[in-house]
Formats: C-alpha cells, structure tokens, sequence
C-alpha cells in the first residue's frame, strides 16, 4: 500500500489517526493526559524548538488556529488538530519531528489523509507548505504559537 508520500505501507501517525476513530477517542481529553505540554509558555521558543500549544496563522489566504501537543510515549512525534476560522470542522493531524523539519499528515473523515503538512520550526513559529493528498493543490503557511496547549488528545 503506498501512502500519500509514497513510503511502502502506513506511516505511525496514519495508524494513530485510524486507531483515535476505532476508539472514538477524537475529541480532547484534558491537560492531565499530557503534563509535559501543560506546562508550555505563551510566547513561541526563543531558541526556534517546537513548542506544543495553540497556533494561530494562515493557510493559503484562510486565518487558522492548530493545537499541536507531544504525543505521550513516542518521541519526536506530534498530535492535533485545526480549523479555518468561520468553518466549524476539526481536522485531525499527526506527525513527526526530525530537527526543526515538522512534516505531518492531516484527517478530515478520521480515516483517509487528505492532506499534507512539511514545515520548518523557527524562532518566529512554523512555517512551510501544504499539499492535498493528491499534490494537485499546494498552500504556504504560517503560523506563531500564542497559547499554551488548551486539551490534550489521545
């Protein structure tokens, strides 16, 4: 089975993705579950390491807000979701971190990728590009973490 990016079989956070709708566990949990990303800063890290918490910026011309968290016992590796204000759908992301390279996969349904995140963390934030599953469509982002994280997800 080829993936979006064409790796031979599911990647880790594709599986997390399916595995958080088998379980009905989509919806945020609480901070308890993840204490470590609790305790973050309100402003983005001075030293341009991943922060987890709430994002705000811009996809394409749309304003968006992601949450991003650690995910619990596999390192490098992120969970969230996001929306584009005035659209009330949470997408579902998962992904990795390899230096200040973010790359992530996102969910509208829960079970299939419908869209791709690869994106360099800095000083300022998060920036990079995005592609749809079938890479006909590609959008610049930003986005500057201005919150702590508000949940956490499974």
């Amino acid at each position: 089975m080829q993936t979006a990016v064409g790796r031979a079989g599911p990647k880790p956070h594709r599986r997390r993705i399916l595995g958080w709708v088998a379980l009905g566990l989509v919806a945020p949990l609480g901070a308890a579950a993840f204490p470590a990303a609790a305790a973050g800063q309100n402003a983005p890290s001075p030293l341009g390491r991943f922060e987890p918490g709430v994002y705000r910026g811009r996809l394409g011309a749309q304003d968006i807000q992601v949450e991003l968290l650690w995910e619990k016992d596999v390192e490098d590796s992120v969970l969230g979701s996001y929306f584009v204000f005035g659209e009330g759908a949470r997408i579902l992301l998962a992904g990795e971190l390899e230096g200040a390279q973010l790359s992530m996969e996102e969910s509208r349904n829960g079970r299939d990728v419908s869209g791709i995140w690869s994106g360099e963390v800095g000083a300022g934030g998060i920036h990079g590009v995005w592609r749809d599953a079938d890479e006909t469509q590609e959008l610049p982002f930003t986005m500057t973490r201005v919150a702590p994280p508000a949940g956490a997800l499974p």
